[in-house]
Formats: structure tokens, sequence, C-alpha cells
């Protein structure tokens, strides 16, 4: 029988090619173009074995499993998960702690450099600060806004950090108030708008049109989070202007000064505020603004829906060198992991090469902060009908942990965090959920477990460092 190209078969020989295209899709290997990765596309996850599991069997859980009950270790080129476990040996977690895993070599980006910061902190002028980038996972301020509480609680301060200046993602936040009109955003995902927003720390940024203004305002009711007593905003002009604020629905504006030299600017209002509102001259670019305390800490919340972490290298090594002058970080954490990890893939080493560059660029860029490498979380995926964690989460884990040593940073366990095997789905199906029923993110209750677990973390790492310190 002869087809016909205008018969019923039509649409058949149209998306037959298609298909066929996208199956072979499913065997295509991690590309990067740049900062970015080319993702896969596989129809067949569903109905396909999982090869990995077969390969690793019930009982396989990869070198990552139970990994976090080391700390202070050092570290350097070459170091394996395997070593830095039996070099580590002697200083094993209390139980219920899971310790950060320092591989740093002279302290400067290791966890030390966080608590000297602490230790300092009534001395510095301004707060202590953290700086918390993730993917969706940290999303809307998940982790973060708890970790924040829980850290002002113990050492002070107030208001939520950074904030972008127009992103549709500000409304997931219930951590303050924010309205804007006026505005072109761009967004360091879209390729479009790379140009624009490399220099935006958060990865998003947005251009003003003729009267556009942005207003944030405190929540009243939580923590540490009904007022602010400095608002900086963050922004780059080539031509000289003024930027005019307004607090506390009041209607005289205070004029800042911009300088117009096309380098990132930073114009700070120092006043009681539960509100603050600004406008600029059109076409001046503004990155954020940051609402905090003049001490105490604060944390950033930098979350960048499907990001795998490479767009970090998107900013020049002069633009984190002036981020680092305007806003200097005590500790980074760079949480990512869930757009990377996936069925078919059991070598992670491209990916962890090109996370090294990200974190070797930061290293250059902030000089002293420490930096922490969050671990991939929980991911549940179904194998024979029956829910269980992806394989590949813990070859993904090991590079993780392998790349940190290698650099000379520290690593923390998510997973063990969460509670190893088939956390995730356990806090999802639990009476009170903590996870959605996607069996990959958490919710605010998850979040808050997560926090509390990093939090638990950093007081155990204080406590030793005040004891080797006196």
């Amino acid at each position: 029988m002869r087809l016909s190209p205008t018969g019923p078969w039509r649409p058949f020989l149209l998306l037959l090619p298609t298909c066929l295209a996208l199956i072979g899709m499913r065997y295509m290997p991690q590309v990067y173009i740049g900062p970015y990765e080319v993702k896969g596309v596989d129809l067949l996850a569903d109905v396909m074995p999982d090869e990995q599991a077969t390969q690793a069997g019930n009982g396989g859980h990869g070198t990552a499993a139970g990994t976090s009950n080391t700390a202070n270790v050092d570290g350097g080129n070459g170091v394996t998960p395997e070593a830095a476990r039996s070099q580590a040996a002697r200083d094993t977690c209390p139980a219920g702690i899971v310790c950060f895993e320092d591989y740093s070599t002279d302290g400067a980006h290791g966890m030390d450099a966080f608590y000297a910061a602490l230790k300092t902190r009534h001395t510095l002028g301004r707060p202590v600060r953290v700086a918390y980038f993730g993917d969706s996972f940290i999303e809307g301020d998940l982790i973060t806004d708890h970790l924040r509480r829980l850290m002002q609680d113990k050492w002070g301060g107030c208001g939520v950090g950074f904030v972008d200046i127009a992103s549709e993602f500000i409304a997931l936040r219930p951590t303050l108030r924010h309205k804007a009109e006026g505005w072109t955003e761009y967004n360091v995902m879209q390729a479009k708008h790379n140009a624009t927003a490399d220099g935006a720390i958060s990865g998003r940024c947005a251009r003003a049109g003729g009267g556009a203004w942005a207003e944030y305002a405190a929540v009243r009711g939580m923590a540490h989070l009904d007022s602010f007593s400095t608002a900086t905003l963050y922004l780059t002009a080539t031509e000289p202007g003024h930027a005019a604020l307004r607090t506390n629905g009041s209607t005289a504006d205070t004029t800042l000064a911009i300088a117009g030299h096309k380098a990132l600017e930073a114009l700070t209002l120092t006043a009681p505020m539960r509100q603050v509102r600004f406008n600029v001259p059109a076409q001046t670019v503004c990155y954020g603004m940051a609402l905090e305390g003049s001490d105490g800490i604060v944390v950033d919340n930098f979350s960048l829906r499907g990001s795998s972490g490479m767009q970090l290298t998107a900013m020049s090594e002069e633009v984190l060198t002036q981020w680092h002058r305007v806003r200097p970080y005590d500790m980074i954490i760079l949480q990512y992991g869930l757009n990377v990890v996936n069925n078919k893939q059991t070598n992670y080493s491209a990916y962890a090469n090109r996370m090294s560059q990200a974190v070797q660029h930061l290293k250059k860029g902030f000089p002293q902060t420490a930096i922490v490498i969050v671990g991939v979380g929980d991911r549940e995926n179904r194998e024979n009908g029956q829910l269980t964690t992806m394989r590949s989460i813990f070859n993904l884990m090991d590079a993780q942990q392998s790349m940190a040593a290698e650099n000379g940073v520290v690593f923390w366990n998510l997973y063990e965090a969460m509670g190893g095997e088939g956390s995730i789905r356990r806090m999802a199906e639990s009476e009170h959920p903590e996870a959605a029923k996607d069996y990959t993110h958490i919710n605010r209750r998850g979040g808050q477990r997560v926090a509390t677990a990093m939090f638990r973390s950093i007081l155990h790492g204080w406590k030793n460092y005040n004891e080797h310190t006196q």
C-alpha cells in the first residue's frame, strides 16, 4: 500500500520525524554553550527501566550516602570523598547534626571566615551578610526565610536583605510586600536579555521607563521583618541624575545623587522604616534594593528558576569585584542540582568542572568569604511502579563533594539533612506535608526543616570555632 502525502496518513507522516528526533534526544550527552546547559528530552522516562537502579541493585547507594559526619577536613586537588571520610574519622559529628565539611586549606573560603565575621559583628559597621544562591528549591524565600529568622534571633539584625526590582517571583515571598510599575525586566536565563542582566548578582534586573517606581513594605507581626533601618538601591546609569526615595507613606522626597559613570552604584538611605518607595530617571538599570539593619546578620535569597549554577560565570570578574565593594558577603551558599540530575546520567564530571569554574570565579571576586556547596537533596523516581530515591542523586552528590574538596571550599550534605533515602516521599506524604507530590520540591514546612538542620550545623561549628580561638 502506498501512503499518500495528502491522504489521512499525512498527520502521521508529519509527526513521525518529530517523534523520532525527540526519542533520539534521550541519548543526547550533557552539553554546555557558555554558561548555559542544553537540556535533553526523554519521552520514554516513565516507561523505560531505570538502568542505574539495575546497576546499583537494591543496596547500592553510591559513595555519598552517610558522608555528613565529617568536619574541618583539609582538602586539596584530587581529594576523593572516600579519602575525606577517612581523614575526618577522628572528628565525627554529634548525633543528629550534619556537619559542614570544610576543605579550605588557608581558611579564606572556609567556615572560619564566616565565624570570624560573626565574632567581630559589633565592630563591622554593617550586618554580617549571607548570600544564598539556588534554583526553584529556594524560590519564594524558602529555607532562607526561616534560616534568616533563626540567625537574627541569635545574632540580631532585621530586614529581608536583597530584593529584586520588578520580578514576578517577588509575589511568592511572604516576607515582604512589593509593588512596581514602569519597568522592563531582564533575566539571565533568557538568552535575548543576557547582555543587560550579566551585571545582576541575582540574575535579574530592570530598566526604568518614564515614571517607573517600586515600593517595598515590611510585614507586620513577623519577627525581625516589621521594620528596617537601611534601604540601599543598587543601579547603573550612563548619565548623572537623582533617585527620589519616600519612606513610611510620606509625601516628601529624599534625593540621592546618581553619579552616572556606568559602574555599579549603591545609594543608601538610613532611617527607621516600615516602607520605602523610589523612582529613578528613565533608562536607569536597577539591580535590586536591600532592606536591612545597621548590624546583626541578614540572609539574601538569590533564587533563579531553572538554573544549574552556570549563570554565575556570566558576571565578569570586574562586576564581581564591584559587588564585593558595595555589598560584601561573609558567606556564599550555592545550592544547585535539581535541574541537572536525571535518570539516564551517571557521570557528572562535566557539570562539576563547570561549577568549579563558577566557584573559582566567586573566590576571586570575594577573596575572604566562606563558600558552601550544598549537595543535591533527595528526589524520587518511579521504579517498577514504586517510588524510590533516584539512583543518580548519589552520583551527583559525590561529584559535588569532590568538587568542593578540589576547590578548597565547604560541603554540606542536604540529602542527609532531609533524612536520607526516601525522605522527600516521607515529607510529601506526612500528615502535615513538607514537600510537594512531585517528590522533588519542598514546601514552607520542609524549608523550615532544612533551615533548622543547617542552623544547627552552623551553631555546632560556631561553638567549635569559639573554643579553638579563645
